[in-house]
C-alpha cells in the first residue's frame, strides 16, 4: 500500500531518534496501525535493536511485565543481563510454608527498571501491539503503558499500538481516515493526474478509508471509470473488486474460501483440478492483491496466506457445497496428522498442532461445536478404521479438545477393544490390555472406579508370549535379572484366572520380591498414603485443574480470534506452546515451590522411606526433589533436604559394601547433582 502519511511517519521517527520519546500509535480497527508501525521500523537507523510482542487474551499484567523483562535480557549485553537473584524466602498457602525461591517481592517491572537504567548496549526499541487488550478498562490499560514507559532507561524506547488514547507521558500519533490531501496522493500514485472533482467525490464516498481506496484502485483500470452509488458504497466496492478478478482467480478464491488459511498443501487437499505448481503460482499472484495477505511460513517452509475475513464471508455466500469441502479438508488434515506422527520426529507434538487447529475449525464449521461424538462421526465419514483411527483419536483428540480427551478415549474405547480382540495375534494379551485400559480410564472422573483386583483374564502364564530371560540385556547381575523376571511373572500371574493360588500365593511372592530390594510392601503403602494425604490437604489438584481449564479456554478464544486477524495457525501454535510453558512455570512456581507443598511432600515421604532397610529409596526420593529444583532458575535446595540427602548417601554407601554388584551406586546420584558430599 502506498505510504501517504509521510508527515506522521517522519514525526514518529524523529520523536524516537531525536527526542528520545516513547510513542503510541492509535486508531480504529483497519485504519492501518500495524502497517504504519512496519514503516516506522524500516525508517529507524540500523544501530537500533527492535524487539516485538503482542498482547493476547491470555496475558495479564504480570505476564506482560515478565515478557518485557525477558525481551530486555535477550537484548542486553551479557554482563548486564541480571538474572533473577535467588534468596531464602518463605510463603504460606494451603497451610504450608514455602522453601527457598526467587525474591518475587520485587515486581518484574522494577527488575526491568534496574536492568535498563544504565543500558550499555545498542539502543533498544520495544514494540507492543494490541495494548488495548491489557485490560477491559481503558484507564487500567493506559496506566500500565504509562508505568512501563516510566521505568525504561534513556536508551530504551517504547512503541505501543492499540485502540486507546491519551496515555500519560507517551507521545501519541493518532491515525485517522485519510485526509483529502492523503487521498489525492494515494490516487495520483496509481493513476497520475486526476481531476480535482473526481478526487473529492471518491474521498467523500469512501470517507477516506484506506482499505476501500485500495480495493477501488485495484478494481478500476481508469480513474474515469469511478462510478459509485450514493448508498451501499462499501458493498458495491467489494462486489466490483471480486468481479474485476479474472474468472479463474475468482473460481479459485471461491474454492478455497472454506479454508481458514491458505498454503500450497492445504489448498491441494481440497482442489483436484490444479497442480501444486499452479496453486503456488496463484497464491503468489493473489498476494499482490489487497484481498490476500502473506502471514507466515509453515514448518516445511511453505508460505501461508489468509483471505481478508470480510471477503472470505462474501465468497462463502456463493460457495456451491461448503459441507463437502469442509469434509475434504478434514480428511486432508487427518492424513497429514498420520504422516507427521509416522515420521517419529522429536518435534511431533509441535508439528501436529496446526493440523489440530485446522480440524477444530472445520469441525466447528460443520457442527457449530466441537465434541468427541462429532470428531468420531467425521472419522466414520472418512472411513478411517483402526489402527490409524486409534492414532488419530489419541494425537488428534488431545490437540483438538485437550480438556475432553479422556472423554474421547472413553467413548472410543469399546470400538477399539472390539478391533483389538478381533485382530490381536495373542488373545490373552489383547484381553489383558483391554481390561487394564478399562481400569485406567475408570480412574478418571468415575464415581465407581474399577479395582485392580477386578482385572481377571481367562488363561495362564503359558499362554502369554513372554520372551525367555527378558531382562538379560540390562546392565545388572544375573541374580538381579532373575529377580526382575520373577517379579514380572508374579505380577502378571495375579491377573490370570488359571494360575493356581492366584489370590494369595502370587501376591505373597510379589511382596517377597519387593522385600528382597530392602523395603516392605507395607512401608510402600504407608509412603503412598502419606503423599496422597499431603496432596489432598494442599488442594493442589483443584488449583491445577483450574490452570488447565483456563489454558483450554484461552486456546479456544485465540483460535476464534485468529479467524478475523492476520494470526495464522503456526503462530497460534507457538503462542499456545509459550502459554503452555507459562502455565507449567506457574505450576512450578506458584503451586509446587512457592507454596512449599513439594517440600512438605518430600519431607513427609522421606520420613517413611528412611525406615526401609535399603537407604536407596529415601536417597533417591530426596535426589528427585533436588534435581527438580536444579531445573528451576528461581529456587535453591532447602538446607534440611540437602542434609537428609547427604545422610542417606552415606548410609547407602555403607549398605553397598555388602552387595556383590549394586544396580546403581550412591556416587551415581552425586555425579548427577554435582553436590559436594564430603567423605
Amino acid at each position: 500500500m502506498v505510504q501517504v502519511r509521510d508527515e506522521q511517519l517522519q514525526r514518529a521517527v524523529s520523536k524516537i531518534v531525536d527526542d528520545g520519546r516513547d510513542i503510541h500509535i492509535s486508531g480504529e480497527p483497519g485504519i492501518g496501525k500495524t502497517e504504519f508501525l512496519e514503516h516506522v521500523k524500516t525508517r529507524l537507523p540500523a544501530e537500533y535493536t527492535i524487539e516485538e510482542t503482542t498482547v493476547r487474551i491470555h496475558h495479564d499484567i504480570p505476564d506482560i511485565e515478565r515478557d518485557l523483562l525477558h525481551i530486555a535480557r535477550r537484548a542486553a549485553v551479557e554482563r548486564d543481563s541480571k538474572p533473577n537473584q535467588v534468596t531464602s524466602a518463605s510463603g504460606s498457602a494451603f497451610g504450608f510454608s514455602g522453601g527457598a525461591t526467587v525474591d518475587d517481592r520485587v515486581r518484574d517491572l522494577y527488575k526491568l527498571e534496574d536492568l535498563t537504567t544504565n543500558w550499555s548496549g545498542d539502543p533498544l526499541v520495544i514494540c507492543i501491539d494490541d495494548v488495548h487488550k491489557i485490560a477491559d478498562d481503558e484507564q487500567t490499560a493506559r496506566g500500565v503503558v504509562s508505568e512501563i514507559a516510566d521505568v525504561l532507561g534513556d536508551e530504551i524506547h517504547l512503541i505501543t499500538v492499540g485502540q486507546i488514547s491519551a496515555i500519560k507521558d507517551v507521545e501519541e500519533l493518532h491515525l485517522n481516515l485519510y485526509t483529502l490531501k492523503e487521498t489525492r496522493k494515494f490516487l495520483e500514485a496509481e493513476y497520475g493526474d486526476i481531476p480535482e472533482g473526481t478526487i473529492k467525490e471518491v474521498h467523500s464516498k469512501v470517507e477516506g478509508h484506506p482499505l476501500y481506496l485500495s480495493l477501488l484502485t485495484e478494481s478500476t483500470e481508469d480513474a474515469a471509470d469511478f462510478e459509485l452509488p450514493e448508498d451501499a458504497v462499501f458493498d458495491t466496492i467489494e462486489k466490483r473488486y471480486i468481479e474485476s478478478l479474472p474468472a479463474e482467480t475468482e473460481q479459485f478464491l471461491r474454492q478455497v474460501a472454506v479454508l481458514p488459511e491458505l498454503s500450497e498443501r492445504t489448498c491441494s487437499g481440497i482442489i483436484d483440478d490444479r497442480s501444486a505448481t499452479e496453486i503456488d503460482r496463484m497464491l503468489r499472484r493473489l498476494n499482490r492483491q489487497v484481498i490476500v495477505q502473506e502471514v507466515n511460513r509453515s514448518d516445511a517452509g511453505d508460505k501461508i496466506y489468509k483471505i481478508h475475513e470480510r471477503f472470505r464471508r462474501f465468497l462463502m455466500q456463493k460457495h456451491p457445497n461448503p459441507t463437502r469441502d469442509h469434509r475434504t479438508a478434514l480428511e486432508h488434515h487427518f492424513e497429514e496428522l498420520l504422516q507427521k506422527i509416522g515420521e517419529e520426529s522429536d518435534e511431533t507434538w509441535k508439528e501436529i498442532l496446526p493440523h489440530s487447529f485446522h480440524l477444530r475449525f472445520h469441525l466447528t464449521s460443520l457442527h457449530d461445536e466441537v465434541t468427541p461424538e462429532y470428531f468420531l462421526k467425521e472419522l466414520d465419514q472418512c472411513g478411517i478404521t483402526h489402527p490409524e483411527r486409534g492414532i488419530l483419536v489419541f494425537f488428534g483428540g488431545v490437540g483438538v479438545f485437550p480438556a475432553r480427551a479422556i472423554e474421547l478415549f472413553q467413548t472410543e474405547h469399546e470400538a477399539f477393544s472390539e478391533w483389538l480382540l478381533e485382530n490381536a495375534e495373542n488373545e490373552l494379551t489383547a484381553n489383558l490390555l483391554v481390561q487394564i485400559t478399562d481400569w485406567a480410564l475408570s480412574q478418571v472422573g468415575d464415581d465407581d472406579p474399577i479395582e485392580l483386583s477386578e482385572v481377571r483374564v481367562e488363561g495362564s502364564m503359558d499362554d502369554l508370549p513372554i520372551e525367555s530371560q527378558p531382562f538379560d540385556e540390562l546392565d545388572v547381575s544375573e541374580a538381579q535379572a532373575r529377580h526382575l523376571e520373577n517379579s514380572l511373572k508374579n505380577i502378571l500371574s495375579y491377573f490370570l484366572i488359571e494360575e493356581p493360588y492366584r489370590s494369595s500365593t502370587h501376591r505373597r511372592q510379589a511382596h517377597k520380591q519387593i522385600e528382597s530390594y530392602g523395603i516392605s510392601y507395607e512401608l510402600l503403602s504407608e509412603f503412598r498414603a502419606e503423599v496422597k494425604q499431603t496432596l489432598v490437604e494442599s488442594q493442589l489438584g483443584d488449583e491445577f485443574e483450574s490452570l488447565v481449564e483456563q489454558y483450554v479456554e484461552t486456546v479456544g478464544q485465540e483460535l476464534e480470534g485468529s479467524l478475523t486477524s492476520s494470526l495464522d495457525f503456526h503462530s497460534l501454535r507457538d503462542q499456545m506452546m509459550e502459554l503452555g510453558r507459562h502455565t507449567f512455570d506457574d505450576v512450578h512456581e506458584d503451586l509446587f515451590i512457592d507454596t512449599g507443598v513439594l517440600e512438605e511432600i518430600t519431607i513427609n515421604g522421606g520420613d517413611v522411606l528412611e525406615q526401609a532397610e535399603n537407604p536407596a529409596f529415601a536417597m533417591l526420593w530426596y535426589h528427585f526433589y533436588i534435581a527438580y529444583l536444579g531445573e528451576q532458575p528461581s529456587a535453591e535446595v532447602p538446607e534440611e533436604i540437602q542434609e537428609r540427602y547427604l545422610r542417606m548417601v552415606k548410609a547407602r554407601k555403607a549398605y553397598e559394601a555388602a552387595l556383590d554388584k549394586p544396580m546403581f551406586t550412591a556416587e551415581d546420584t552425586e555425579d548427577l547433582l554435582a553436590l559436594d558430599t564430603g567423605d
